[in-house]
């Protein structure tokens, strides 16, 4: 359902509650103030009797610093033109370890509350508070659980714009036998969170935040939904914005640490979804990791509608417990995905999890980027899979290695691009029994780093589209077991060659067979009438403004030695009379953006 309707149909129950006539003896606008005051300023505390609707219809209410709204038990509904509650103010409805949280709506065009909120008992109460213009939180809103075996109670917010200030918290937290609770923020506009909230409970809660437009998490904070007792579940956290979704403090579902009798608790989920998704600061952490011994790591999935993945903080979807399982790691996106930090799906016996990252253009995994799906004892490595539309380039380290002990196999790492460059300090590993990492280059692959398997029964293969397109692999290249070269017809070039006809000149120690596993050196001439002057263009060999596919293959083997620099001086923009790493990727940027 659109974030629009969804708000309006809330609305609808609330207006419909606020509407409801009020019961014998409630208390009215005119307990508050005079029937004429504009606004109307509470500047006592005001007892209110449960069931009453206080409507202020086209007037103001003010809450002042000095001023309370008490509400023993039940329920109260507040209407204004505007709400607001001042530092020092509050609006409360609080039980206590006996006696539950009553319940508090407010309905305006405008809400901003810099005093307290409470609603806190046992279970906590409901804060609802309904805005058709903005919502300002600036003091702490509480609807917890005061009693062990208690839930949490509920929170929801919503407005066109929606804020919650630094000085602002929401507290939504359950007993350690019970559950958090629940926390809904929405936005018909942008919604900005610079305080915390906690839905921690025995069980984790929920925390729900949606927007029309930009979501903005603020710096240094969290957003909990942990669990709090022995072998309790972490719970679910969702973020969604049409626009911009910007993360800078850390989210955390995770499950609590059991008993070998008990079992221990799950890690839970976090979804985060927008426009674009950023997530900059590399101390943020994303954690659904699960507790000991046999828990199983929870799900973080990122996805980008309309944009790009920027991620650069930490992901922990451990099982990380002797008999723990690994959870899943997805991030998903339109534009390009880029990862500057760490990501653990890693396990115990129960084996490792998944990591499945998807660009529809490019993919990049800085030299700081590390993604592990490894276990520990005999537990089987996981799976890494990578994906580009466009250019993947892997500075960083891949580890779905298996466990150390005798019995453990080794997991899968694969990498899928239109042109896929595993960069001198890009490491694949998939070590243990079977293990194997395999990559395809759709138009090309260039290895300088390190792929490595088990000797005996791993595998490192590379699959391409045919002669055209066969992989390179430069000098310094460490790749352990020997690579196996597959000619494979489903392969689908992303920039087919469709006139050059190369000539191959294999070395004497290779032999050219569809699927061989011998470290391949690939030798190539061209047909193409190299020109005597270096085009402007890195890569641009006849001057034609562009770079191909068929360019690229010259630059790879110019830096092989089989062809000499004089077939493209393009490719040596330095006169050095060789062709480096540097230079090659300059050329494949070239081909993916053009020379402009």
């Amino acid at each position: 359902m659109p974030l629009w309707r969804d708000a309006a149909a809330r609305l609808m129950v609330a207006l419909a509650a606020a509407l409801a006539p009020a019961e014998v003896g409630a208390t009215t606008a005119t307990d508050l103030c005079a029937a004429a005051a504009d606004p109307c300023r509470v500047t006592t505390t005001v007892s209110v009797t449960p069931g009453s609707v206080i409507d202020l219809d086209t007037r103001r209410l003010i809450v002042t610093d000095r001023g309370t709204l008490d509400l023993q038990s039940g329920a109260m509904t507040l209407r204004a033109d505007e709400i607001t509650v001042e530092s020092g103010g509050s609006i409360q409805a609080r039980g206590n370890a006996q006696t539950p949280g009553g319940k508090i709506m407010a309905i305006a065009n405008g809400i901003s509350i810099s005093g307290s909120v409470d609603a806190s008992g046992a279970p906590g109460g409901t804060v609802t508070l309904t805005s058709m213009g903005p919502l300002t939180l600036n003091g702490p809103l509480d609807v917890r659980s005061r009693d062990g075996g208690s839930g949490g109670g509920s929170v929801d917010l919503s407005g066109t714009d929606v804020t919650v200030s630094a000085i602002a918290k929401i507290t939504a937290l359950g007993g350690g036998q019970d559950v958090g609770g629940d926390v809904q923020l929405s936005a018909a506009g942008a919604l900005s969170v610079a305080g915390g909230i906690d839905a921690s409970g025995g069980d984790g809660g929920t925390i729900d935040l949606s927007a029309d437009t930009t979501l903005t998490i603020g710096t240094g904070i969290a957003l909990k939904v942990d669990a709090t007792s022995g072998g309790g579940t972490g719970g679910d956290i969702t973020l969604s914005a049409t626009g911009a979704l910007s993360l800078s403090g850390d989210l955390s579902a995770t499950g609590r640490n059991g008993s070998t009798d008990t079992g221990a608790g799950d890690g839970g989920t976090i979804t985060v979804q927008g426009g674009s998704v950023s997530a900059l600061p590399t101390s943020i952490t994303l954690d659904v990791s699960a507790g000991t011994p046999d828990g199983i790591g929870g799900d973080i999935e990122l996805s980008a509608t309309a944009g790009d993945v920027d991620y650069r903080g930490i992901m922990d979807a451990q099982g990380s417990g002797l008999d723990g399982d690994g959870g899943t790691a997805a991030i998903d996106a339109t534009g390009a995905v880029s990862i500057a930090g760490a990501i653990d799906a890693g396990g115990g016996r129960g084996g490792g999890g998944d990591i499945d990252l998807s660009a529809g253009t490019n993919l990049t995994l800085s030299s700081t980027a590390l993604l592990s799906v490894a276990a520990t004892s005999s537990g089987d490595g996981g799976d890494i899979e990578l994906t580009a539309q466009g250019l993947l380039t892997v500075v960083g380290t891949m580890v779905s290695d298996g466990g150390p002990i005798q019995g453990a196999n080794g997991g899968t790492t694969s990498v899928t691009g239109c042109t896929v460059q595993v960069e001198t300090s890009g490491r694949l590993t998939a070590l243990r029994t079977n293990g194997s990492n395999t990559l395809i280059g759709r138009d090309l692959a260039i290895i300088a780093g390190t792929l490595s398997a088990d000797s005996g029964s791993g595998r490192n293969i590379f699959r391409y589209a045919g002669p055209d397109y066969e992989p390179a692999f430069l000098p310094g290249a460490k790749i352990t077991p020997a690579a196996i070269l597959i000619e494979d017809a489903t392969v689908v070039p992303c920039n087919p060659v469709n006139t050059r006809t190369p000539t191959f000149t294999p070395k004497p120690t290779a032999t050219r067979t569809k699927t061989r596993a011998a470290t391949p050196t690939v030798t190539r001439t061209s047909r193409r009438t190299p020109t005597a002057t270096p085009a402007a263009c890195v890569g641009d060999c006849d001057g034609s403004g562009d770079v191909s596919v068929s360019d690229l293959v010259i630059g790879v083997n110019i830096a092989l030695d089989n062809q000499p620099v004089s077939n493209c001086p393009a490719f040596d923009p330095d006169d050095s009379g060789t062709v480096t790493i540097s230079e090659l990727i300059q050329g494949v940027n070239h081909a993916l953006t053009s020379c402009e």
